[in-house]
């Protein structure tokens, strides 16, 4: 296939003669690194959703707690300076094959004389390779549409909306395809070791594979690409922290992401690895795990129309009330009025609208606002707000009950409203003069 590319011809890094690259061959790379990408990660939520029921409620907890904590290090420190250094396709490839280290370690887990160091010695390393594997993946992304939009002549803002849409598409569709075989291999009675040696088996296909994808910087022009050779400066180390001390937006923008941070704990640690676990059984927390994934891919598809109609904002807050009702629920009714199947999928599919609007509107909400060179630093924020949180959350629930779990996160979604409420209302005295940075 041979699109026109408008005569366009840009230098590839590799070659010292001008080259011509398409727009198919521009689609083709970006899909297929978001299969590699979506592939590992999908291995790796699967495994997270399946490690209290495995690992015990104490093991579990440090160890998901662990790889929150160096998510939000890596985030803080390294991510935008690493990407500036090894630039955005060998970030990728570090990040994913740094996140097989998380998924293996489950296999390692299975001896016991290694069981505890083996599982925190994998999160860490799998911490790491995530705050990293997700601003690189920012990157190529601006990379691409910077690409596309050259040989094609497209605007960005519909080259970002399409290659958008692939994205979230194919993230979404391999987490479901992931928790669902989960729980389809247990159907084979092999045990949880065959479980860990099939996802670790994916993720590192997933890694040899993202190695061959297209280096998109590498048709770019100079000028474009020249601060990645700039290295670790203390503006790209800081550069996360300099916009919580600047601009009063962010942490009141934070609680919108610390909410999803403390349900989506609550239900990885507390919901599946009690309610579920002692209820219908742990072979189906694969399936109810796809009904979030599922919910998420649906509602995104909808919930674009409505973000037209009516703006962001309305969005934003309905996923919060959803991170409410969803605590609420589990506050009201016992574990045995929970564990059967339909509030099971109900509670699930709540989760899955939150997170659709946390996974879309939010970062879409932190775009409109923070442009252009603060992107990177303003989505730092998100790993910083809401892995943090979820980090305390793994290292406090196996000492306290259903009962504060739940009442915490009513609390932050409650907090998560008025801080969207309060970012807003210093956003409209400014909207005359800086139109991009429209918060709705």
């Amino acid at each position: 296939m041979q699109d026109d590319i408008s005569g366009a011809r840009l230098l590839d890094a590799d070659s010292p003669s001008p080259v011509k690259i398409t727009t198919f061959q521009v689609t083709r790379s970006f899909l297929f690194m978001g299969l590699c990408f979506s592939l590992n990660h999908g291995c790796v939520t699967a495994l997270l959703g399946l490690a209290s029921a495995n690992l015990g409620d104490e093991l579990s907890g440090i160890q998901s707690g662990t790889l929150y904590i160096c998510y939000v290090l890596a985030a803080l420190t390294m991510s935008g300076a690493l990407v500036s250094i090894f630039g955005s396709k060998w970030s990728l490839f570090v990040g994913v094959l740094l996140y097989c280290a998380y998924v293996s370690c489950f296999i390692l887990s299975n001896i016991e004389a290694i069981k505890w160091p083996a599982a925190i010695i994998g999160a860490a390393i799998g911490g790491f390779a995530a705050g990293n594997l997700w601003t690189a993946q920012g990157a190529y992304f601006g990379e691409t549409v910077k690409v596309y939009c050259k040989v094609s002549n497209k605007d960005s803002k519909e080259v970002t909306s399409l290659l958008g849409s692939y994205f979230a598409f194919i993230y979404l569709f391999f987490e479901v395809a992931c928790k669902l075989l989960s729980s389809l291999l247990y159907l084979t009675n092999y045990g949880d070791s065959f479980v860990y040696v099939v996802f670790t088996i994916l993720a590192v296909a997933a890694t040899v594979g993202m190695s061959t994808i297209t280096n998109m910087a590498s048709y770019l022009d100079e000028v474009e690409t020249g601060d990645k050779k700039q290295g670790f400066t203390i503006d790209k180390v800081m550069g996360a922290l300099n916009i919580v001390r600047t601009d009063r937006r962010m942490l009141y923008m934070w609680p919108s992401a610390m909410s999803f941070g403390v349900l989506a704990s609550f239900l990885n640690y507390y919901v599946n690895g009690t309610i579920v676990k002692e209820s219908i059984g742990k072979n189906y927390i694969g399936y109810l795990g796809s009904v979030v994934a599922s919910t998420a891919a649906i509602c995104s598809l909808g919930f674009g129309a409505v973000q037209k109609q009516y703006g962001k904002g309305v969005l934003l807050i309905l996923g919060q009330v959803c991170f409410f009702s969803e605590a609420a629920f589990c506050l009201m009714f016992s574990n045995e009025q929970l564990g059967d199947y339909l509030p099971l999928f109900l509670l699930f599919a709540v989760h899955g609208v939150g997170r659709s609007t946390f996974e879309s509107t939010m970062r879409a909400t932190y775009a409109d606002i923070w442009t252009d060179d603060l992107t990177p630093y303003a989505f730092a924020n998100i790993i910083i707000a809401n892995g943090g949180m979820s980090s305390i959350c793994f290292f406090t629930f196996p000492h306290i009950t259903k009962v504060p779990m739940c009442i915490l996160g009513m609390f932050v979604s409650v907090l998560g409203i008025f801080g969207y409420i309060s970012a807003r209302s210093l956003m409209i005295p400014r909207q005359n003069s800086i139109n991009n940075e429209d918060i709705e």
